[in-house]
């Protein structure tokens, strides 16, 4: 069963350890795209970590691709995760088929994913999948997930 949020067929896929600690989230069996104003309310009912997921999220793609949007925060709020976007955040343990790009977020998590074997790290941060498009990443905060390594992650997306 795959749960989580955003597109169903999008082409960018984050899978992330955890789930928004609120029950409409906790009880997904599908992916459910996000209205307008759900991410500020998330972030709002669940404290910063939250809203640290969608900014670092916003960002990656808004340097990816900034001509829809003026600012990350427009895009964030106008575009991330909802039925019209090219996203998806996967919260079941396992990988699905690829739909085109593949992140894991963390690399606790990337690790009880993918057998290690599959993969390629570049260094202490990122790895990449042998045979997809994948790529496992530090977790998506802005501690572990810096602007500096955005940009790494963003050279590395350009590659594939």
């Amino acid at each position: 069963m795959i749960s989580g949020i955003g597109n169903s067929k999008a082409s960018f896929t984050v899978y992330i350890g955890n789930t928004p600690p609120l029950s409409p989230y906790q009880q997904l069996t599908s992916i459910s795209p996000l209205l307008p104003g759900e991410i500020a309310h998330i972030a709002n009912e669940t404290g910063n970590h939250w809203r640290k997921v969608f900014n670092v999220f916003a960002k990656l793609l808004f340097q990816l691709n900034s001509s829809n949007h003026t600012s990350w925060q427009q895009l964030r709020d106008n575009e991330l995760l909802q039925a019209n976007s090219h996203q998806r955040m996967i919260f079941s343990p396992h990988l699905n088929p690829s739909l085109g790009l593949d992140i894991i977020a963390g690399k606790h998590h990337g690790l009880s994913m993918v057998e290690s074997s599959q993969l390629d790290w570049l260094d202490n941060d990122f790895a990449l999948h042998r045979q997809r498009d994948l790529i496992v990443t530090p977790y998506f905060d802005y501690r572990q997930l810096s602007n500096h390594k955005i940009d790494t992650l963003c050279r590395l997306i350009e590659s594939l």
